[in-house]
């Protein structure tokens, strides 16, 4: 974000910049910045903006082929923290969450942006989240956390599968963290304390699903969940504070909680985890059960100003990890 315009990048893997082009406004209320991260498919790039615009680019010369107003074609109403989330793309299809009165979620055509499908019926704003795709009995479907309420969705038409309500009721209405799946079980969750995780079964036919389990051990905030071998694993919010998490998906049962490096968010590599704390601490952590634990960390240098709430990623031997401006990159890969 330069003054109040948002901007994406694309660097070579030894920083330099190839190329650079706007998007329009961005966010510049309550922590400002960008809150998209691009979504490749294709030699294309997909994003969204705070404001509810919508662009593609290509991903080689930055060139904008389309962009669209979420807000002005679908009723888009701005949410306190802006929307935010990164596209899906499934069938040909670019899924985005609106949530308009009439268009929960919306799907557009990849080349051009143009309308294909909307979903009626959700009554509920956009809610931070990004979409994830499932294949159940041989189908995809489409699975979304809004403000308050947990969505199926067909992707070929668009049609509404099932709607649930979140009991309790997500806290500003924030559900941030997108559900993980398996074997038929949703886990989701959301911060902020009380009773926030819960599975889901989906039903044979998957049209509609039924609680299972809920659990208030892990309410995790914003930084994403792992699912490995049949267990969860996450940070907590309000409840266990700043502890790292191991959940059974099958009964809920905690299986081990560690200190680590605080709340913040992970990804998963080689049979590790890297956790990157909220505060600036990179840490290195054994999911194994019975070995769950931190093994080494580091201080990741500032790089501007606010929390350090950028997820990291992992490629070719490398580990990225941004705060405000400042890209960092360490080598990872045995030499």
């Amino acid at each position: 974000m330069e003054d109040e315009e948002g901007f994406v990048y694309a660097l070579d893997l030894e920083g330099r910049l190839r190329w650079k082009a706007s998007y329009g406004k961005e966010w510049g209320r309550s922590y400002s910045g960008s809150r998209s991260t691009p979504t490749y498919w294709n030699g294309r790039l997909y994003l969204t903006s705070g404001y509810g615009g919508a662009a593609c680019f290509d991903a080689a010369t930055g060139r904008q082929i389309w962009s669209i107003d979420m807000v002005e074609r679908f009723g888009a109403r701005n949410i306190k923290w802006g929307i935010t989330e990164s596209p899906l793309i499934i069938d040909n299809k670019v899924i985005l969450t609106p949530g308009g009165p009439q268009a929960g979620v919306a799907a557009v055509h990849p080349d051009t942006g143009a309308t294909i499908w909307t979903t009626a019926g959700v009554d509920d704003t956009s809610g931070y989240c990004s979409p994830i795709e499932i294949t159940h009995a041989g189908q995809s479907i489409i699975v979304q956390l809004t403000g308050k309420t947990f969505i199926g969705i067909r992707p070929d038409t668009g049609k509404l599968l099932w709607r649930e309500l979140r009991d309790p009721e997500p806290r500003y209405n924030i559900q941030a963290v997108s559900p993980v799946f398996d074997d038929g079980k949703f886990y989701l969750t959301s911060g902020y304390g009380g009773e926030r995780g819960v599975m889901f079964q989906l039903n044979a036919d998957g049209t509609g699903v039924t609680a299972e389990w809920r659990d208030s051990e892990l309410d995790c905030h914003h930084g994403g969940l792992i699912l490995l071998d049949g267990l969860i694993y996450g940070a907590a919010d309000r409840n266990n504070r700043n502890q790292w998490i191991c959940l059974n998906l099958q009964d809920g049962r905690v299986i081990e909680k560690i200190d680590g490096v605080g709340k913040g968010s992970l990804i998963y590599a080689d049979g590790m985890l890297y956790t990157f704390a909220e505060k600036g601490m990179m840490g290195l952590v054994d999911p194994r059960p019975g070995n769950f634990r931190l093994v080494s960390s580091f201080k990741v240098p500032i790089g501007g100003q606010g929390p350090y709430w950028a997820h990291p990623s992992i490629a070719g031997g490398r580990l990225y990890l941004r705060h405000a401006e400042t890209l960092f990159v360490y080598v990872i890969a045995e030499p």
